[in-house]
């Protein structure tokens, strides 16, 4: 007597079959993963948004660099290792300056917005008024920054709050500034570098050290960092 039969004909799946089987399965996951948490999946198509701009507007530097002899976009030959916006803000410039250890007061036109953050301030007659500064406090007719080799009665000083590139970088070598999917902004234009527009924050940031750039990128979301230096 017969314990057990073979059926003639059997077949099991093909490995071609299996592999759809899973793919399929995995999609369907993927889906599934989706609908659970959609937050997080926005959250890393913005960041791979952000990743992708601040390589741009670093290859943009470079690219300047390499056609222009080596020389640095003139806009940000002055940036240090102090972190500055990249974007464009009203230009304060200075009428005077008044010194008292440890601060140094820049006298502006009325209508002064700047107090606090950073201000980057070029073109001083004395050098040692130079530089990238922490804003102390502001009014509507001076900015105060902590600079200790600060010297009185320099001219010709211009504050940055922000660090324009626009005029190096666009359209020559970056079609236009990309700014950040949530925290960027763009006033007076459709884009940053586009005719008409009076002010913009890209939402990324620009740091100098030892000839070398870093652009951050401080809105990324989910814990994540997003910085490239090169």
């Amino acid at each position: 007597m017969k314990t057990f039969s073979k059926l003639k004909g059997q077949k099991g799946f093909t490995l071609i079959e299996l592999l759809v089987v899973i793919g399929i399965l995995a999609i369907l996951l993927a889906i599934t993963l989706i609908a659970i948490n959609p937050n997080k999946h926005f959250q890393d198509t913005r960041n791979t948004q952000r990743s992708s701009n601040v390589s741009e507007i670093l290859n943009a530097i470079y690219e300047y660099e390499s056609a222009n002899n080596g020389n640095e976009p003139a806009s940000i030959s002055n940036v240090t290792g102090t972190s500055m916006p990249l974007g464009k803000a009203p230009v304060q410039v200075a009428t005077n300056t008044t010194f008292s250890t440890p601060n140094l007061t820049y006298v502006v036109p009325s209508g002064n917005t700047v107090t606090s953050g950073f201000v980057q301030v070029t073109g001083c007659s004395v050098a040692a008024d130079n530089g990238t500064f922490a804003v102390g406090s502001g009014t509507l007719t001076t900015v105060v920054v902590n600079n200790p080799a600060g010297v009185a009665s320099a001219t010709g000083c211009t504050l940055k709050t922000k660090i324009d590139v626009c005029s190096d970088l666009a359209p020559t070598y970056i079609a236009d500034m990309p700014t950040d999917p949530t925290t960027g902004t763009v006033t007076g234009g459709a884009t940053p570098c586009a005719g008409g527009t009076t002010a913009y924050d890209t939402g990324y940031t620009i740091t100098a050290t030892n000839g070398r750039f870093t652009i951050d990128a401080p809105s990324a979301e989910d814990g994540a960092t997003i910085s490239v230096t090169r």
